[in-house]
């Protein structure tokens, strides 16, 4: 039987043993961005000190009256566990980088150094880091934030959708200091669809309105006259039909649900409007993730709304880019439909960047964009230079081959970055806000 002596001295050993793990964990993190080394020469005591500093996993709260939202929250966290965060030309499991490498910087680089004591090995080590940490704070801080604002925006994406639900969050900054300390927190929340029926083309349509989450909170799409015909005026609510969704997703695959989704929810807040030759009929840009732009939203103005009906490829009949197509490669609706051109997946790892007479047509054309689109996941497109020429009748290149275009748009099928506007301010609290754009200006690799 163990003595008082005894168990006093086993407690003392597992509590060494933590200590330890915990300082080369510490050690391997802070290696990403070249301080492990000086961490490890540290006295037992400093190093206890810097592993004080540390911060829960965030906090995911669901709306007790949605279920969605509870698998939600699982699927958040499922994500993070498996995301990873470039510090440097290291990759850190996120987790890791929000708990311990967050707070830590950002604790190193405002820490007070008594000069007094500028010699100590210690001392000399924390001016070090401060002047590291200062470095890569903001990279550090933005790769986090990166990744924690994509696997929130997709897992509630995934589950919204305007005809349904409209799953949207918010979030309130972490606090790194003080007996508050407290990580992002994140409230989920669920908005009921609002469906109305209203006549187009004699018929009775049913349409959804369009919203979302914002900096504020949740918020309804309007739109002012001023887009319209430039002058002040009322607001219109913006709806949509279920066939423009459907055309979304049908038109934009392989892109998962949730990319589109969020893409027409930018759109929709920021848009870019055509007139078209009909009354009261317009073109709006879709963009990709705020950035590539692959057709346009049909919208109908009527007397006090505004009415998504349709959703047109950038190449499809209707689009002034198909009257481009049309005027130098005489392509009409039916070859764009023979050869399916109205298809995006059609264009991903296409070679016809590389002809440089079908590239110049497309590109002046207005269908730059299309020629860009490279991903890793994804076999050859079957859409080729050669295959276009042959049926367009067109002469051999003679070999003037291009090289591919150095801005390349790099994707990924699964989802696209986003930066929801709600969470470009989240720096820890104390600290300048740290302002990214919504709009991406790189596809992951």
């Amino acid at each position: 039987m163990k003595t008082r002596k005894d168990k006093k001295r086993d407690k003392e050993r597992r509590q060494q043993d933590y200590r330890q793990r915990r300082w080369q964990q510490y050690a391997r993190i802070l290696d990403a961005i070249g301080l492990g080394d000086g961490f490890r020469m540290l006295k037992e005591r400093t190093k206890t000190l810097l592993c004080s500093f540390g911060l829960p996993l965030p906090e995911i709260i669901a709306d007790p009256s949605d279920p969605a939202t509870q698998q939600v929250k699982k699927e958040i966290f499922q994500e993070l566990e498996e995301a990873q965060v470039d510090v440097g030309e290291t990759k850190l499991p996120f987790l890791e980088v929000y708990r311990i490498l967050t707070p830590l910087v950002t604790v190193l680089q405002d820490a007070t150094i008594d000069t007094d004591l500028s010699s100590h090995p210690d001392v000399r080590f924390l001016r070090r880091a401060r002047t590291v940490c200062t470095e890569q704070y903001d990279g550090i801080i933005d790769s986090m934030l990166q990744v924690l604002a994509n696997a929130v925006a997709h897992a509630v994406a995934r589950s919204s959708e305007f005809d349904l639900r409209i799953l949207w969050f918010r979030v309130e900054k972490p606090i790194l200091e003080g007996v508050n300390r407290r990580s992002h927190r994140i409230k989920i929340e669920a908005e009921p669809c609002q469906r109305i029926e209203v006549m187009l083309d004699g018929s009775v349509r049913a349409v959804y309105r369009c919203g979302g989450d914002v900096r504020e909170g949740f918020q309804w799409v309007n739109w002012s006259a001023k887009l319209f015909d430039g002058r002040d005026g009322q607001d219109y609510p913006v709806y949509i039909q279920k066939h423009a969704l459907d055309r979304l997703h049908d038109r934009l695959r392989p892109f998962s649900h949730a990319s589109v989704h969020l893409s027409l929810r930018m759109s929709l807040n920021h848009p870019v409007i055509t007139p078209c030759k009909q009354d009261s009929t317009y073109l709006v840009e879709y963009r990709l993730a705020g950035r590539v732009r692959v057709g346009y939203l049909v919208a109908r103005r009527l007397s006090d709304k505004i009415v998504i009906t349709t959703f047109l490829f950038l190449t499809m009949q209707g689009t002034p880019e198909a009257q481009r197509l049309a005027q130098h490669l005489r392509l009409r609706r039916p070859d764009i439909e023979y050869n399916r051109l109205d298809r995006l997946s059609e264009f991903i790892n296409t070679d016809l960047s590389k002809d440089r007479d079908l590239a110049h047509v497309f590109e002046e054309s207005g269908c730059r964009d299309l020629l860009r689109l490279y991903c890793n996941e994804s076999p050859a497109s079957s859409l080729q230079a050669a295959v276009l020429r042959q049926y367009l009748g067109l002469t051999p290149p003679n070999k003037r081959i291009a090289e591919c275009p150095r801005d390349i748009l790099r994707i990924n099928l699964i989802g696209l970055n986003h930066h929801p506007e709600h969470l470009t301010d989240q720096s820890p609290a104390c600290h300048p806000p740290l302002m990214f754009s919504p709009e991406i200006s790189r596809f992951p690799g």
